[in-house]
């Protein structure tokens, strides 16, 4: 038997395994891979910067009784903080909520796209969105991917009401809220389902418009009642604040311009949209992340959108991608950071779907059809899976120092931590530990030397080794570069090296990163309050273990409390309706695989 031949049968099995008729069952597959893929990655790659700010004010949040703070991600914080309660202070319990909701926004593409179009093109979006680059390597201690899985789960819902029983679904505005308290950027997604609901209006006979109208009326009242009601974490914390420190959170402080000054500086939190920022950098920053993270798909997305606006057989699909159009334009004007854009990987992966499937009927031949896709299929994998390798075969040396101070650093052990490395990885790796930055030391070194000596502490030094870990900026620092330097030699001629921990992912791989010290010193315990009031990390108390903030309020009086208490019970029912939406979409979903397929679901390969 020639090799053509054994290629051809290997090729062939392939193919009829991939799209054998048991969709549930390959779906599920998909799913798994997906889940493997993002769990390997969000335990490996790097933070990024906002990470260790999110990552380190979820710890112990619940504890502190806060109903908002800062950055209006009320929900995200708090389910993050009971990830932390059953995974620890990991890489994997920061990045839960990114791997298990990326995982299930996978089914959420599945279901939209064989809504929308068939049961073809919805499995391979499915597989597309499995292995996507991008949302793979964006499933970190961030809220983007958490968010646009409410949002897709909202429109889904949305959509299916409409068309179904030509009512607003009243999950689908829950779903909607809990993504804005996810993250509020989540608030331009919600906007075109208005537009949606208009456009669904018109396309009803003229005699039928009234009769719909009244039916949903009721409908439309209780949903903005329902909607106002679980932003009531939102109103109340500004309302209070505003009443009792004449300042507000970042989103209310930006966009309704309320002493921004306090916030201004800080990454452009005191900016607006801007059509200057759209087109000098919000559109180029997108199409960098995407030809970047996600070139293969992107790509084939192009044609895909093509398709879908202008040949008839993809026409239901421009709903879903107008719907996105003005959540791309805002976030693209306002917040054009790479995890943003994450969130439009879902539509990507389904217009490039659209693409596939298009392309596969040049052939008349179904088994053709189904070469061509699995060929696009296998490419897409192939690029995407080199893409994440770095990620895959190695872990961030931040994550390993993480682990490391979990097994050896004990409650009285003091951490000096290099001042060059970025003062939020210090905070989180080390959030439970004695630690200070090393730009403290002499300062420790005095106190310590004018307090009578009654025990005796193991104290740690962890160098950066490449100089810059995670600041990006000490190149430009010399001075303080060498004073640093001047704290290694004496450690280094002092103390006995503990432990070299090498890079990993993106940064450094295989290469020394942070090299441990150890030395025995007598101190007090004194000392151990003076190092934990060092504790804080971007406004606010790492663990929330201080009594004071800059925008900690207590209630006062009658309005302020009740106020505050319905904040409050409306928070944790976004919160147990998040912890339950699995459960939702699960059910969702055995009731599509049920239902007895229609000829439109079967795709247009399949004979009447």
């Amino acid at each position: 038997m020639s090799n053509e031949t054994v290629g051809n049968r290997i090729l062939n099995k392939s193919v009829d395994f991939i799209f054998s008729k048991n969709n549930a069952k390959y779906l599920l597959l998909i799913m798994i891979m997906g889940a493997i893929l993002r769990g390997i990655v969000a335990n490996n790659v790097g933070p990024v910067a906002d990470e260790v700010v999110f990552g380190t004010h979820a710890i112990d949040i619940i504890s502190s009784g806060v109903i908002n703070n800062q950055n209006q991600a009320q929900v995200w914080f708090y389910l993050t903080d009971i990830s932390y309660k059953i995974f620890g202070v990991t890489s994997i319990g920061g990045r839960f909520l990114s791997i298990f909701f990326g995982t299930l926004t996978i089914l959420l593409v599945y279901l939209l796209g064989k809504r929308i179009f068939n049961e073809k093109i919805a499995l391979i979006a499915a597989f597309l969105f499995s292995v996507s680059a991008y949302f793979i390597r964006y499933a970190l201690m961030e809220m983007d991917e958490a968010m646009i899985f409410f949002v897709l789960f909202s429109i889904y819902l949305f959509i299916k009401g409409l068309e179904e029983k030509k009512k607003i679904s009243y999950l689908s505005v829950l779903f909607m809220a809990v993504a804005v308290l996810i993250k509020p950027i989540a608030i331009p997604f919600a906007f075109p389902l208005i537009i949606y609901f208009f456009y669904f209006i018109k396309k009803e006979p003229v005699g039928e418009r009234k009769k719909f109208l009244n039916k949903n009326y009721k409908r439309i009242v209780l949903s903005i009642i329902l909607f106002l009601f679980l932003m009531m974490p939102v109103f109340a914390y500004n309302i209070i604040l505003y009443k009792q420190k004449g300042i507000t959170d970042i989103q209310f402080s930006r966009f309704f311009n309320i002493n921004r000054e306090v916030f201004a500086g800080l990454a452009g939190y005191d900016q607006t949209f801007s059509i200057d920022v759209l087109f000098s950098v919000g559109l180029s920053s997108a199409f960098d992340a995407f030809s970047l993270y996600d070139p293969a798909i992107s790509l084939l997305a192009l044609g895909g959108f093509f398709l879908i606006l202008f040949k008839k057989e993809y026409k239901k699909g421009k709903a879903i991608v107008l719907l996105h159009a003005i959540p791309f334009i805002f976030i693209a004007g306002t917040a054009y950071l790479a995890t943003h854009f994450a969130s439009f990987v879902p539509l990507l992966s389904l217009s490039a779907a659209v693409f596939i499937h298009s392309m596969s009927k040049i052939f008349k031949k179904e088994k053709n059809q189904k070469v061509l896709i699995f060929t696009f299929l296998a490419l897409v994998f192939i690029i995407n899976i080199y893409l994440l390798m770095p990620n895959l075969t190695s872990k961030s040396a931040v994550f390993k120092l993480r682990d490391y101070a979990i097994s050896n650093f004990n409650e009285n052990d003091i951490i000096i931590a290099d001042a060059r490395i970025y003062r939020g990885r210090i905070a989180w790796m080390l959030n439970d530990k004695a630690y200070l930055e090393s730009s403290h030391f002499q300062e420790l070194l005095k106190i310590n030397q004018g307090l009578p000596k009654t025990t005796q502490a193991d104290l740690y030094f962890i160098e950066c080794v490449p100089d810059d870990c995670g600041w990006g900026t000490i190149s430009n620092q010399p001075e303080f570069n060498q004073s640093v330097e001047q704290l290694v030699e004496f450690m280094g001629n002092n103390s006995v090296q503990e432990k070299i921990i090498y890079g990993g992912g993106e940064e450094f791989p295989g290469e020394p990163y942070f090299k441990v010290y150890k030395i025995r010193i007598d101190t007090n315990p004194q000392i151990y309050s003076v190092i934990y009031q060092t504790h804080d990390w971007f406004y606010y108390p790492v663990g929330w273990a201080k009594d004071d903030w800059y925008d900690k309020y207590t209630p006062s009086g009658i309005f302020q409390i009740s106020l505050n208490r319905i904040g409050k019970t409306a928070l944790w029912i976004a919160v147990i309706t998040a912890m339950l939406s699995p459960v939702v979409l699960l059910k969702i979903t055995r009731e599509v695989f049920m239902k007895p397929k229609t000829l439109t679901q079967l795709g247009p390969s399949h004979p009447a």
